[in-house]
Formats: structure tokens, C-alpha cells, sequence
């Protein structure tokens, strides 16, 4: 019984589907070599003789030729699939590979873009404060008209067991902190200083 899987023109040291002149020539060239009567090998040369027979009878050939046709294309059909299987692994494991790659340098740039960001806050922060203290340092360094006396007056108060207070007590101790306008005794423990600007009355705070 013969099958696809004995490859006939093998045995003949033949490509596949060689014609019938190919099979004459070789099957002489090999069976002087492998004869018995020459030394040769007895399993060898009957191999010979099959695949002789088979190959030079015509319908046989047909017929083999045909199923090696089929194999060969299912053979192709499988390496093509195969090809592009192995094209397709190999896309995926490259773009898992840029993936992890990805992933692992994610971190680096999650950490740098919050760096800038903390950075870019920070120098805001610092830029919005530093305006606010030009603009508090504005009004408090100006002159203020006497309709804002509220900001320029503080409060002061004293036990009277350490001593009392005049208004010119009271001048004297607060004068060095700027030019006062008005100092009103409240009782003999309080009283009201009123500064020419604000940023004297600030200093007492």
C-alpha cells in the first residue's frame, strides 16, 4: 500500500513531480550502484525498483503527482498561515513590548509633569503674594485722609496699680512709631491714639 507519505522521487533522489525520462535515468544511475550483485543493499535496490515501478506506471503517476500537488499547496497554504501568524506574534510582542516600555517609563513622566506643575504653582503663589503685599504696602504707606480715621487709631489700656497715663505720657511713649494726631483718654485705665497715617497705627497692632 502506498501513501503520500512515501515520497517515491525522494527514494530516487528526485525533485517532486519529475518526469518520466528524470525517473528512467535515475533509477539506472542508482540501481548499478545499490545492486546486490555490485556489494549493494538488498532493501535499498527492492526501495529502488518500487518506486521505479510506481513512478513509470502513467495512471499511478497521475494520480500520485495530484495528491503531492494537493499536499504541496496545503504545505504552502500551512507555511503562508504559519508566516503570518508568525508576523502577527510578532507585531503583538512588539507592541507589548512598547507598551511595557510605556508603562515603565510613565512614572518618570507622571513625576516630571507634577514636578512642573508643583513648580509652576509655587511660582504663582509667589508672584500673587508678592503683589498682594505691593498692594497692602501701597495703602498702608500712603497718607490716609482724615475720613479713614478708623485705620489710623488704636486702642490702649493699662492697669492702674503700675501708675497712670496723661496724654502727654501717652505721646511720648507712641510718638517714635510716627507722627500722632490726637490722643482721647477713655477713663482713667484707656484711651484712644489717632495716627496721621495708617501704617503708624499698623506698627501698634
Amino acid at each position: 500500500t502506498t501513501t503520500t507519505t512515501t515520497c517515491w522521487y525522494e527514494i530516487l533522489g528526485l525533485p517532486q513531480l519529475s518526469d518520466t525520462d528524470a525517473v528512467k535515468k535515475a533509477f539506472r544511475q542508482m540501481s548499478l550502484k545499490h545492486h546486490p550483485d555490485k556489494g549493494g543493499d538488498v532493501d535499498k535496490f527492492h526501495e529502488l525498483q518500487q518506486a521505479s515501478q510506481y513512478l513509470l506506471d502513467p495512471a499511478q503517476k497521475k494520480e500520485y503527482d495530484a495528491k503531492i500537488s494537493q499536499v504541496t499547496m496545503a504545505d504552502l497554504q500551512r507555511k503562508q498561515r504559519e508566516e503570518k501568524m508568525g508576523a502577527e506574534r510578532k507585531r503583538m510582542a512588539d507592541d507589548l513590548l512598547r507598551r511595557e516600555t510605556q508603562e515603565l517609563k510613565r512614572p518618570k513622566h507622571v513625576i516630571n509633569d507634577l514636578k512642573a506643575k508643583a513648580r509652576k504653582h509655587v511660582e504663582d503663589m509667589q508672584v500673587k503674594r508678592a503683589q498682594q503685599a505691593q498692594e497692602r504696602a501701597h495703602l498702608l504707606g500712603k497718607d490716609v485722609k482724615r475720613g479713614d480715621i478708623k485705620q489710623r487709631t488704636i486702642r490702649v489700656s493699662w492697669s492702674n496699680s503700675k501708675g497712670s497715663h496723661s496724654d502727654e505720657t501717652l505721646v511720648a511713649a507712641f510718638r517714635e512709631y510716627g507722627e500722632i494726631e490726637l490722643v482721647k483718654m477713655k477713663g482713667p485705665d484707656s484711651a484712644r491714639i489717632i495716627f496721621v497715617n495708617a501704617l503708624s497705627a499698623l506698627y501698634n497692632i
